[in-house]
């Protein structure tokens, strides 16, 4: 589902964790199935030592059986929570470096304006530079508080 790419970062594979809910799916079913063939067995008209000793084999079964059948669910639950988080974040993030395109496209705009009326008697480049990165890292600030917060 993850894998790091050239620099390290993390990175989510959205059609590799569909595969493995699916396969987790896929898993618990065939455990459902096998749950159901206990429960079948274990209303068979069995009498004798025998008999009692797999209905109390079958019951111990049938209890890990629906354990690990909710342990897969839970699994695959947590994958596709974690993949819509992580959607959301990166939607966030789209729109704050969008914002922030767009605010430090109009302080370019207006910046080269004023820097044209007062012909470099006041405002250089690099405190233009300074102000279009500020909010750049305003955006990147709000998109990491976000992604700190629990679901």
């Amino acid at each position: 589902m993850a894998f790091h790419d050239e620099k390290g970062r993390i990175t989510i594979d959205e059609q590799a964790a569909d595969q493995d809910i699916r396969r987790l799916r896929e898993a618990a079913d065939i455990l459902k199935e096998s749950r159901e063939a206990i429960r079948s067995l274990q209303s068979g008209d069995m009498q004798g030592k025998a008999a009692s000793a797999i209905q109390a084999k079958g019951r111990e079964m049938e209890k890990e059986l629906a354990r690990m059948i909710e342990r897969l669910e839970d699994s695959a639950n947590f994958i596709r929570k974690t993949v819509e988080h992580y959607r959301r974040l990166d939607e966030e993030l789209k729109r704050a470096i969008q914002a922030a395109h767009a605010q430090s496209a109009s302080q370019v705009g207006s910046g080269a304006a004023a820097a044209a009326a007062s012909q470099g008697a006041g405002q250089s480049n690099s405190a233009l530079a300074d102000r279009i990165g500020g909010s750049m890292m305003d955006a990147l600030n709000r998109m990491s508080s976000l992604a700190k917060k629990p679901q």
